[in-house]
């Protein structure tokens, strides 16, 4: 199918089932809504969840909906039975082309997973939403998932870690793909930051800070790069390798690598003086400060385009 019109499908899918069972489950609904708004603190997005999480009996508000509406569309049906196999996603795109499927990582199981996303995605992206099988592929939720750049991806990766290692400091113990499988608000949580950090590019408020150094001695520079413990190496992308600098558990920012300096990147003008402080120890007089500036995405992914 078309990934467009697979869009459109299923923007009027999502309101046919929502209002069916919204009509079907009257006097049950509020509870669900009280329960979604204490655990997401909004009702942001409480229709697409409700359609797969909110059960009358025994059937989700989906179930309900096959069996009360046998007269559709063969493509309707397609996209329906497609939403009943899907499953929750959070992957970073790993290579992306326009004329066929998208290769990703899930970040919770590890595994590789090809998809049609309409070319929505380049390297380096997490999509957050639900993926589900149709047409004997794979295929990105238009409407059930959102996409957010890399340029800005470690703040939505930042609060998932941020969450379930709070979960597991009141509840003990537990792997984060059992933590993902059983609090799936969490994703719902992501995507509506992914919608505030949205809003806020069009506003032209979120802002990322910036740091370059000069490199003075590579080979010196690149000695202390590897035995620096604190710095993991998350991707390479035409001759730039990305690190990310922790501080501890904390993500402090992302440093690209070029062959002459290196630019530290973070979300606010605190973590970018941490991490000034923490890569001027690291490195000594191997590197020397050039400069610092701030830009917002919208003029950052500018740059990347």
């Amino acid at each position: 199918m078309d990934y467009y019109k697979l869009v459109e499908i299923e923007e009027k899918l999502l309101d046919d089932v929502y209002v069916y069972g919204v009509e079907a489950g009257k006097g049950q609904i509020a509870d669900f809504q009280s329960l979604y708004e204490r655990n997401i603190g909004s009702l942001s997005g409480f229709d697409k969840w409700s359609i797969f999480n909110v059960r009358l009996g025994e059937k989700s508000l989906l179930e309900v909906f096959l069996e009360g509406n046998k007269d559709i569309s063969e493509d309707e049906d397609a996209v329906l039975n497609g939403w009943m196999h899907s499953e929750m996603k959070v992957c970073e795109a790993i290579d992306v082309a326009i004329d066929k499927a998208s290769v990703l990582n899930d970040i919770i199981s590890g595994q590789k997973i090809e998809l049609k996303s309409g070319g929505n995605l380049k390297k380096g992206d997490i999509l957050i939403g639900r993926i589900f099988p149709m047409d004997g592929g794979f295929y990105a939720s238009g409407h059930l998932s959102a996409v957010v750049d890399r340029k800005i991806a470690e703040t939505v990766k930042g609060k998932l870690r941020e969450a379930y290692e709070s979960y597991c400091n009141i509840k003990g113990y537990v792997s984060f793909k059992n933590y993902a499988e059983n609090n799936q608000w969490i994703f719902y949580k992501m995507i509506e930051i992914i919608d505030d950090i949205d809003l806020k590019q069009e506003e032209g408020t979120v802002e990322v800070h910036s740091a370059v150094y000069v490199i003075k001695d590579r080979k010196r520079f690149q000695k202390k790069l590897m035995k620096t413990e604190s710095l993991i190496l998350d991707d390479r992308d035409n001759g730039i390798e990305y690190y990310l600098l922790l501080d501890g558990n904390d993500l402090l920012c992302e440093m690209e690598v070029y062959k002459d300096k290196i630019v530290l990147n973070g979300n606010s003008l605190d973590e970018l003086d941490r991490s000034k402080i923490m890569v001027e120890g690291f490195f000594e007089n191997e590197v020397v400060f050039s400069k610092s500036h701030i830009k917002n995405v919208e003029e950052l992914l500018e740059e990347e385009d």
